[in-house]
């Protein structure tokens, strides 16, 4: 049997430490120990260190049992709840170093085995709440602090999606305008172009014009000259 590496404490130790965490019981108890009793100071071990118990655990089972097909859905509901609490118990006490906690230390307890696990169990508590639980406080503000950091960034990218929601929205509104605009805007630029080259063509013109006059002055002066000397 596995005595785990934290000493053993006598009946008196046990029950002092187990009424520090409101926890009531009588030396009979320890000496003939009941399902019931060990089930419960158990879980009231594991809930020091863990928060877990027999209420946080109800859930999950209800959660895995409600989509299946099964009559007597109590009887499973009780077995499988045995089960879950079973593992939870015989991790807790694998970290107290004992690594043979098995479902007979419930459902069939002995007074010396009863003894070795509370101690172990106990010590391993008092283990966490002065080497750990500061370290764990830390941690968790940490977290807290880094949650509250991530609800403000949540809360940034959700203003900037609403935002360009928004600008979607306005954008959706304004196309068709920005379509119609489009539209004038090629028309216009059409029509510029040409009467771009109507006034290239009106100046190619005028110029032709300026051309043909001088030609006619010039041939009118000759004429003009050649009968002003009577030749």
């Amino acid at each position: 049997m596995s005595k785990g590496i934290f000493p053993q404490m006598n009946l008196n130790d046990i029950k002092n430490a187990l009424a520090g965490w409101g926890i009531t019981i009588s030396s009979d108890q320890l000496k003939t120990p009941n399902p019931d009793f060990v089930e419960g100071v158990y879980c009231a071990c594991l809930q020091q260190v863990t928060g877990l118990n027999q209420d946080s655990l109800r859930d999950p089972v209800q959660d895995a049992l409600k989509d299946c097909p099964v009559e007597e859905r109590d009887l499973y509901a009780a077995a499988l709840s045995s089960n879950l609490l079973l593992y939870h118990l015989a991790r807790f006490a694998k970290a107290a170093r004992v690594d043979d906690f098995n479902a007979k230390d419930i459902f069939s307890p002995e007074r010396e085995r009863t003894i070795v696990l509370l101690s172990a169990f106990i010590n391993f508590v008092k283990f966490t709440e002065q080497y750990c639980d500061a370290f764990l406080k830390d941690l968790k503000e940490r977290s807290d602090s880094i949650i509250v950091q991530r609800d403000g960034i949540a809360a940034q990218l959700n203003e900037v999606q609403g935002k360009l929601d928004n600008l979607k929205a306005r954008i959706a509104k304004d196309r068709p305008i920005c379509e119609q605009l489009n539209a004038e805007n090629t028309a216009l630029t059409s029509t510029m172009f040409v009467t771009k080259d109507a006034q290239a063509k009106a100046v190619r013109d005028v110029e032709q014009y300026k051309a043909d006059r001088n030609e006619l002055m010039n041939r009118k002066a000759c004429i003009e000259t050649v009968i002003g000397t009577g030749v």
